[in-house]
């Protein structure tokens, strides 16, 4: 992955933030924790994994609930995914495998959005019009795409339909949208307010550049012609309905991810063959760590070991940070499992310092223990890392 992606996520994580203001990393994960519980019904798994895996959900959940139409929105997706399970967990499970693939294949697209998002407040608004639009029309097409369809076939099964997954998949994301709109009982999802135009037409007025810049109007046409309509909007307006549609793809996400997490025994044999897209991994790991305050620089996954690079942004955060640090293999591990994983903690100039490494065999067993955190700490050489980071300069521990 490229430094800049790294370097994005950093720079958006509320957690860096939170540690700056004085919270502690404990703390943080409690926040976490707190947050996700009434959602996750296993609590210890929710508890262990709060920050490597539930991380980046909690962010995109939290912002969800801060609002009450997004958490109206988001508790209905969240329910009728659920609700899909108990009517036919069959039907409902065949619609899940079969959009598995379209789903993790939006993963490295929304990484790629992640990597060349740029700041836009400089920009004039002829400028903006088009850059924004460009973000909503690639968000909508290449990501939410994808598990809207997902959604329409679960809301389906809902009302005892049946409906071919494969035939969704290639079907008219305008046509599937607007029945969609009819099928539920929050029609503000796929056609969000004040504008009221479904998520297909802010795609079509995007991809087909349909709207012009008027002073400090941007004029957007939808419909076909000659029925054709037009939308007016300001800058600041234009920014809304990229929020809305932002929100959207969080409510399928989270609301799909949490749903996989609840039925996870159930669903596994189903989902367990398809390996995520990398930069979901690299994006789950960064996140996680920066709640930490570690801020990773660099993974390197290509060859053995997987080697993750790591600056503390938070030293203040509490003494013999290189401990907490050591404890990154074992997500990391999990992530990238039969492989060897090395941990580099370097300086803010990027030199490295601490140096944590195990190798595979040793690490199955540790992730595979009764407790790995006791029989991770008890595995590492620690002689030998305290002499690697006195080669490094290292004076005091």
């Amino acid at each position: 992955m490229r430094p800049r992606f790294f370097s994005k996520i950093a720079a958006s994580a509320p957690f860096t933030l939170a540690l700056n203001d004085g919270m502690t990393p404990n703390q943080i994960k409690r926040d976490i924790i707190s947050l996700l519980e009434p959602y996750v019904k296993d609590k210890s798994f929710l508890s262990e994994r709060a920050i490597d895996l539930f991380s980046v959900e909690a962010v995109s959940i939290g912002r969800l609930l801060s609002r009450a139409e997004w958490k109206s929105l988001f508790d209905f997706a969240f329910a009728l995914r659920h609700e899909a399970l108990v009517t036919n967990k069959t039907r409902a499970t065949e619609v899940m495998a079969s959009f598995q693939v379209p789903i993790q294949e939006t993963q490295g697209k929304f990484a790629l959005q992640v990597t060349f998002e740029q700041d836009k407040e400089k920009l004039n608004i002829e400028e903006y019009a088009f850059e924004l639009f460009r973000n909503i029309g690639a968000l909508i097409e290449s990501t939410v795409q994808p598990f809207l369809k997902e959604f329409y076939c679960l809301a389906q099964v809902c009302k005892g339909f049946s409906t071919s997954p494969a035939t969704v998949i290639v079907d008219d994301f305008g046509n599937i949208v607007a029945e969609l709109e009819k099928l539920i009982s929050l029609p503000d999802l796929v056609a969000p307010s004040p504008w009221h135009l479904r998520l297909n037409q802010w795609r079509n007025i995007a991809q087909h550049h349909k709207y012009k810049v008027e002073g400090d109007i941007i004029i957007a046409e939808y419909g076909k012609s000659p029925a054709a309509k037009n939308i007016r909007l300001t800058r600041n307006e234009l920014t809304a309905v990229a929020i809305e549609v932002n929100a959207r793809l969080g409510i399928l996400k989270s609301s799909r991810f949490l749903t996989v997490v609840n039925n996870i025994d159930h669903l596994r044999p189903f989902l367990a063959t398809i390996e995520d897209d990398v930069s979901a991994i690299c994006l789950n790991l960064a996140s996680g760590f920066v709640t930490q305050g570690f801020r990773v620089t660099g993974i390197d996954y290509a060859e053995d070991p997987v080697t993750v690079r790591l600056i503390d942004d938070a030293p203040h955060a509490g003494p013999k940070r290189y401990i907490h640090c050591s404890q990154f293999l074992l997500p990391i591990a999990t992530h990238f499992p039969g492989r060897a994983v090395e941990v580099q903690l370097r300086t803010s100039d990027d030199r490295p310092q601490w140096v944590f490494r195990l190798e595979a065999e040793r690490l199955m067993r540790i992730v595979s223990a009764k407790e790995p955190d006791l029989a991770l700490a008890e595995t590492i050489d620690w002689k030998n890392v305290v002499k690697i980071a006195k080669e490094n300069g290292v004076e005091s521990f």
